[in-house]
C-alpha cells in the first residue's frame, strides 16, 4: 500500500506538468493530422474531390502556427494554474473565512467556488465528530434538545 501512496503524492506534486503534457500531446496530434492530411489528401478521400499533390509550404505553415499556439496555450494555462495553487491565503482560525483585504472576509466555500474549479463537500473528521457527539450527549443529559441553526422545534 505504501508504493501506491507514494505514486499518488508524486502525481499530486506534478499535477500541473501532467495537464501541460496532455495539452501538448493534443497539439502534437493536431499537427500530425495536418501532415497526414497533406500526404494522403484526406479531404479528397472524404469529399470525393480530385487529389492534390502535397503542399509542404502549407503543411509547415500550419505546423508552425499550431506550435506557436501550443506554446502560448500550454504556457499560459500552466502559469495560471500554478499562480492559483501557490497563492498564500490568510484563513481565520476560528470561522475559517479567507481574508480578501484588510476589512473584507469571505467564506472559504464561496472563495474556492469563485477562484477554482474545485467542488467542496462537507463532512466531519473523527475528532470533530467525537466532540459533537459529546456536546449532544451533554445537552441530552441536561434535558435539552439540540437543533440545527435556523430550524424550529415543534
Amino acid at each position: 500500500m505504501k508504493p501506491r501512496l507514494h505514486v499518488h503524492r508524486r502525481y499530486r506534486r506534478h499535477a500541473l506538468l501532467h495537464v501541460a503534457l496532455w495539452q501538448g500531446l493534443c497539439f502534437l496530434l493536431l499537427a500530425l493530422v495536418v501532415w497526414v492530411s497533406e500526404f494522403y489528401d484526406l479531404s479528397a478521400l472524404w469529399l470525393h474531390a480530385s487529389p492534390q499533390p502535397p503542399n509542404l509550404l502549407h503543411a509547415w505553415a500550419l505546423t508552425i502556427g499550431i506550435a506557436v499556439t501550443a506554446l502560448i496555450t500550454v504556457g499560459y494555462t500552466y502559469e495560471q494554474q500554478r499562480h492559483i495553487i501557490r497563492g498564500l491565503l490568510t484563513v481565520c482560525s476560528s470561522c475559517h473565512r479567507i481574508r480578501l483585504s484588510t476589512e473584507k472576509w469571505e467564506q472559504i466555500d464561496d472563495y474556492l467556488g469563485d477562484h477554482s474549479l474545485a467542488m467542496l463537500t462537507h463532512g466531519l473528521c473523527p475528532e470533530c465528530f467525537a466532540e459533537m457527539q459529546r456536546d449532544i450527549e451533554a445537552l441530552d443529559d441536561h434535558g435539552m434538545t439540540a437543533t440545527a441553526p435556523g430550524h424550529k422545534t415543534t
